[in-house]
């Protein structure tokens, strides 16, 4: 006779990407349901359908006073024999910071569009991670979002920094303005590509091909984005004045 352990409680979201256990069914349903808004988001930015091949799986854990150096967010992910895993991990508690967590759920959904394509990756390959750039930027774009901040921030910041160095910028490594500027940045950028003619097509295509990305950000840019040929510095100015 067979006994079979009995299934953690769990949810699934509505496209059925998201795989939702611990907590309860009220706090499983609100983290399904921005896990599905963040992702609905970038598609409508990306002009593209839901076409998801690897689930996410989210485990939420209760936040414990005697273990506080457990991260608020911590998004696993590693190669099987047959694609990538992913995996986020979200402590929850009374305060918990809803922009981290749809942050974490957006560099899952763009980890799994970069190496959709991808099943066979091999054991030990290094996986490449969505620029911080374009988390930010495509954040900063969802609806009903205050940009007011961001663009003082450019208006008060002196010289704007170069398109090249920018692309270089971690924004973990940034102190709280620097991370406004950054964000403030990311927007400009991620706007000025989606104005471009098929912008948000184009931009789907730069998401596919990060798997096997260079060491030169502005070079991949350039391969997707023919309005960064010529003089990507005084098209990135422009927008920044914009």
């Amino acid at each position: 006779q067979l006994i079979y352990g009995a299934q953690p409680e769990h949810s699934t979201s509505p496209s059925r990407q998201f795989v939702i256990y611990g907590a309860d069914a009220k706090v499983r349903g609100a983290v399904s349901g921005l896990a599905e808004q963040t992702k609905a988001n970038l598609l409508t930015l990306l002009r593209q359908r839901d076409d998801w091949k690897t689930p996410v799986v989210v485990n939420l854990q209760p936040q414990r006073a005697n273990v506080p150096e457990i991260p608020p967010a911590d998004l696993r992910f590693s190669q099987t024999g047959f694609g990538i895993k992913l995996q986020l991990d979200l402590t929850i508690s009374k305060n918990v910071d809803v922009s981290l967590v749809e942050r974490e759920l957006l560099r899952a959904i763009l980890l799994e569009m970069i190496y959709r394509k991808q099943p066979h990756i091999t054991a030990g390959a290094v996986l490449v991670e969505p620029p911080d750039w374009l988390i930010d930027g495509a954040l900063a774009l969802a609806p009903g979002r205050d940009r007011g901040p961001l663009i003082e921030a450019v208006v008060t910041t002196g010289k704007p920094l170069p398109l090249e160095k920018f692309l270089r910028q971690h924004s973990g490594l940034l102190d709280s303005m620097g991370r406004t500027l950054y964000r403030a940045y990311a927007f400009a950028l991620v706007q000025m590509l989606l104005d471009e003619k098929n912008g948000g097509t184009r931009l789907a295509q730069y998401v596919a091909h990060l798997s096997d990305s260079s060491n030169d950000p502005l070079a991949d840019l350039r391969a997707q984005f023919p309005l960064l040929a010529d003089d990507a510095e005084r098209t990135w100015q422009l927008a920044l004045n914009r």
